[in-house]
């Protein structure tokens, strides 16, 4: 892996080969517990509603009014593709795909949030 280059506050460099990681999220087995209980995991579970879903798994204070907000002023529709950087669970980026019809890319870089997905 090539280094990754930082600048501190003082504007010296920093080489690192690493990227660092910080858990954001905790209790994440929550989720999988809340998914449980409304029959939304395993071999038999039921089609799962994005808008329902979000209920549990938007990781934001603003809940879908935000994402609503968004789509219409970035005029989101299927020809857009979005990058969700820091997506947790997915929540509003599946709200955005459902709401829009546009191409969302998730990305969560912590461990065991992307592993639930």
């Amino acid at each position: 892996m090539a280094p990754i280059t930082t600048s501190t506050a003082d504007g010296s460099d920093n080489n690192n080969n690493d990227i660092k990681t910080m858990k954001l999220y905790t209790n994440v087995e929550r989720i999988k517990n809340e998914l449980a209980s409304r029959n939304m995991l395993g071999d038999d579970a039921i089609a799962i509603d994005p808008i329902v879903l979000s209920e549990i798994d938007s990781m934001h204070y603003m809940g879908n009014s935000a994402v609503e907000d968004a789509v219409s002023a970035l005029k989101l529709d299927s020809s857009r593709k979005v990058l969700d950087i820091g997506s947790g669970f997915g929540g509003p980026a599946r709200v955005l795909a459902a709401k829009s019809n546009c191409s969302v890319t998730a990305l969560e870089l912590q461990r065991d949030i992307h592993d639930m997905g």
